[in-house]
């Protein structure tokens, strides 16, 4: 038996035009097929924020860990922080429908923004100044 087609599988990284940014990240190291439009999502993301590269400092990932782990914890899930030269974006895709997680995410300063994880998950997004001293994104 011979094939008459070879199937190529990437990783979700090389389907964006930025593959080197997203490479370390959760979302980017699984393969097969992704939804075009979170594809197109993550490359217009990357634009219009100006992402030069993946990046989550530890003060950062701190505040992250609190609302982790807090009573809050399905709403940071799928997050990913990135750096532009200015700022962080922090972003997270939670799973599920919860009846109040968008006033949670507006009280958290979050955003609601394109999917950027899958269609089953809405984002949000937070940019975090680069300073010593606000590099929180809690409560």
């Amino acid at each position: 038996m011979f094939l008459s087609s070879i199937e190529i599988i990437m990783k979700y990284c090389e389907l964006t035009k930025y593959p080197k940014i997203y490479a370390n990240t959760y979302w980017g190291r699984f393969d097969g097929k992704c939804d075009e439009e979170v594809i197109s999502n993550r490359n217009e993301f990357t634009e219009e924020f100006g992402i030069k590269k993946q990046d989550m400092p530890k003060k950062l990932n701190m505040s992250i860990f609190v609302l982790r782990n807090g009573i809050y914890w399905n709403y940071i899930d799928h997050t990913e922080c990135y750096f532009n030269g200015k700022s962080y974006v922090v972003i997270t895709s939670p799973y599920g429908t919860y009846e109040d997680e968008d006033v949670f995410m507006r009280a958290t300063g979050f955003s609601k923004y394109k999917k950027l994880y899958s269609q089953d998950a809405n984002t949000y997004i937070k940019v975090v100044q680069k300073t010593p001293y606000n590099m929180s994104i809690g409560l």
